[in-house]
């Protein structure tokens, strides 16, 4: 059922009316519906409901904000052991919850909906509830009401684990904005509201225009032409009008063709600086991203916004940060330097005088040496691994490592926002369905279809003074009875996979997009079984350099021969994949790892230099002073060097990974330990997923990350999360 309402439009439409297993918590006492919004969400209907949707969240916000600050100003007249503020913490997560249900909902509709009433009324709703949660960060009353909680033994005396979690989470965020500090407090808090904001709306319009070029195509001089290979010359080779020249137009594939296959290195390095080189917005909207950002961290009492976003991360340090890329990089660097050197010996086997290997090279070498690779191969190890076929192979795998599976379910009328959206629930053999996932995969006109994965609801324990309020909800809950009722996580899985077979029904996906598809379950897996009481610490709320673990971890299960051999099935005839294609479709997938661990390292300390202190050193930095970081970073590390493009502007991971790009340097290493000690000798084995269950994916973000890796890894001194630790994740013996 699964492979065939992916693979199989008609069949789905049979199936697609059908009632839904689950019933909504709206109808759970009435009649079962057959209609809804958008995600479930019977305020959704139409693009007017989102505003309604936010007006009722936020009065219901402002009611919740009302209840905790009482009881802050009654805590203040009462001493330590009398003060009536046990459950402060469960009051501030249900207000992050009504909060976050509108704005993580609006951040999915206004990026992905294909109507633009659906994306304008997001924006709408997206700004209100931003601009109040900002507001609400800079609360002196609320800050103050958590902190007598806190300090209240009586309090302190009772709660979980959770409770003193999530109590800590929300004192750092206030700390963060600037509640803490005792003189000026309230400009300090005005200029964190204004700066957040705007930097906001900086990150959204420089994420939006990602993909914009200075260039719409490249000129080649007619001897260029002449070395282009005849196929892409008929492609789309242009004639410049009036000139003996032509051009290669930079949208569609056809650039991306030519860096594979022309063996011109000047037709390479002019298209790869083009397409590395956007418009001149991206570079004055990422550098006045990175110039709020230094200046709220001033703010703060910070030395540059690196400092300042590091305090609660596992790395805590700027320096910790940079001791540990260099740590990676040494004990890499011989693996480097042999990769180097078999692209080399390739490139020298050309007509190119320059041996050396430029960043134009890489592409154009690595598919010259898959070319040279002998290959018996008759059958394309495609037609084995439809969208379908792959997600009954990770529900499969999910199944035998940690007990749980995927159920397709018919979607509602109004429910999706595009007739090739899929819904499926996540079942678990002792407790049920445990979540729901709205699968968009397929490319269509005007979708930003970047693979990614969107939190639309967290899960969270629902209490019984709650119920009175469940329809402001857009999810769904569990029927575990009236004592005990979860809010199960929603989230949406997003890619852009090409119908691509002959009647355009079946996408059939290459090796990367299978370990794309993998990938992005990591962190849907995260969201399913981070199962705790708050809202504050479900899934992937954690830090923000653990959160890429989990999904890298699933990678490896993507790259390994015995998955692919039990997964592979023929999408029309069911047969199973042979063992030669499986092998081949391993060593020719095979990539260099240090090369495209040494490119995540080399952003990654790019990163770090945009956001630190060089930034405001001399007072307001001059134009184009991103660029010029960038390129000195790059002639530091020598190998590879761009210091002929701004493709730091390009890079959407600067805006939502700011001062953070190591997270997926630190992720790479810590999931590769993971993988060697539970998985790498059977992948299926239900001992590993119980270990990664229960050391890492149940907790959420309710559990220091250097606990849980300390843990899973059974290695003691990861727990203190010292330069030690880092430099044991590093390699570095």
């Amino acid at each position: 059922m699964l492979r065939k309402v992916c693979d199989d439009p008609a069949f789905y439409l049979t199936v697609a009316t059908s009632e839904a297993p689950l019933a909504s918590f709206f109808s759970k006492f009435t009649a079962p519906v057959t209609s809804t919004g958008l995600f479930n969400n019977p305020y959704l209907t139409n693009p007017g409901g989102l505003h309604t949707f936010a007006v009722n969240s936020l009065e219901q916000a402002k009611a919740l904000v009302a209840d905790i600050t009482a009881r802050g100003a009654q805590a203040a007249e009462m001493d330590a052991h009398a003060r009536d503020t046990h459950d402060i913490t469960r009051k501030l997560d249900q207000l992050s919850d009504v909060l976050c249900r509108v704005l993580d909902l609006c951040g999915y509709v206004r990026e992905l909906h294909p109507s633009h009433a659906f994306r304008r009324q997001a924006q709408l709703a997206h700004e209100m509830l931003y601009e109040y949660m900002n507001e609400l960060n800079t609360n002196e009353d609320i800050y103050l009401a958590l902190k007598y909680a806190m300090e209240t033994p009586a309090n302190l005396a009772r709660w979980s684990s959770e409770d003193v979690a999530v109590g800590q989470i929300l004192m750092n965020d206030f700390e963060n904005s600037g509640l803490h500090m005792a003189s000026g407090a309230g400009n300090t808090r005005e200029g964190f509201v204004s700066l957040t904001q705007e930097i906001a709306v900086l990150g959204q319009t420089f994420q939006q225009g990602v993909g914009r070029l200075a260039l719409g195509h490249v000129a080649l001089t007619p001897e260029e032409a002449d070395r282009v290979p005849r196929a892409h010359t008929m492609l789309g080779l242009a004639r410049a009008q009036g000139k003996s020249k032509r051009r290669v137009a930079l949208q569609g594939t056809l650039p991306y063709q030519l860096l594979r296959s022309c063996p011109e290195e000047s037709v390479r390095r002019k298209i790869w600086i083009a397409i590395h080189s956007p418009a001149e917005q991206q570079e004055q909207l990422l550098e006045a991203l990175l110039v709020d950002r230094a200046l709220l961290a001033r703010l703060m009492g910070s030395n540059s916004y690196a400092e300042y976003n590091l305090k609660l991360k596992m790395a805590r340090t700027p320096e910790q940060v940079m001791e540990f890329l260099t740590a990676v990089m040494d004990v890499q660097r011989p693996k480097l330097d042999a990769e180097l050197a078999t692209l080399r010996a390739i490139k020298m086997q050309g007509t190119c005088a320059d041996a050396d290997v430029m960043p134009w090279d890489l592409t154009y070498l690595k598919t010259q040496l898959a070319i040279q690779k002998p290959s018996k191969q008759t059958e394309s190890h495609l037609d084995y691994f439809s969208v379908g076929t792959v997600l009954r192979g990770i529900s499969e795998l999910f199944q035998s490592i940690y007990g749980i599976h995927f159920r397709s379910v018919p979607v509602l009328s109004g429910e999706s926002w595009h007739q090739d959206v899929r819904k499926i629930e996540i079942v678990c053999e002792e407790e049920g369905v445990i979540g729901i996932m709205y699968l968009d995969l397929f490319l269509r006109p005007d979708k930003n279809g970047h693979p990614a994965h969107y939190n639309i609801v967290c899960a969270r324990k629902v209490f019984a003074d709650e119920f009175a309020d469940a329809n402001t909800s857009n999810g769904n809950f569990s029927p575990a009875g009236v004592e005990e009722v979860f809010q199960l996580p929603v989230i949406a899985l997003v890619c852009d996979f090409a119908k691509n077979d002959p009647d355009h029904t079946t996408s059939l996906l290459h090796q990367h997009q299978v370990e794309t598809l993998f990938h992005e379950f990591g962190h849907a897996i995260h969201s399913m079984l981070g199962r705790t009481i708050y809202h504050s610490i479900s899934g992937t709320r954690t830090p923000s350099d653990f959160v890429e673990v989990p999904l890298i971890l699933m990678e490896s299960f993507a790259r390994d021969p015995r998955v692919l051999a039990r997964m592979g099935r023929h999408y029309e005839t069911g047969q199973p994949i042979s063992e030669q294609a499986v092998r081949l479709m391993v060593d020719h997938g095979a990539t260099f790892p240090a090369l495209e661990l040494f490119s995540t390292l080399k952003l990654a300390a790019v990163d770090m230099a945009l956001h630190g202190e060089e930034v405001l050193r001399a007072g307001r930095p001059r134009a184009g002073f991103a660029a010029r970081i960038a390129h000195r970073v790059e002639r530091d590390f020598g190998v590879l060097a761009d210091t002929y493009s701004n493709g730091q502007a390009q890079c959407s991971h600067l805006n939502s990974y700011g001062a953070n790009y190591y997270s997926y340097v630190l992720g790479k290493l810590t999931a590769q330990r993971i993988w060697d000690k539970w998985f790498v000798t059977d992948p299926y084995a239900r001992s590993g997923g119980t270990a990664f269950r229960a050391g890492v994916l149940k907790w959420g973000g309710g559990r220091d990350p250097w606990r849980m890796l300390a843990d899973v890894l059974e290695i003691e001194a990861l727990a203190k999360g010292d330069k030690q630790a880092m430099r044991i994740l590093a390699g570095d013996k």
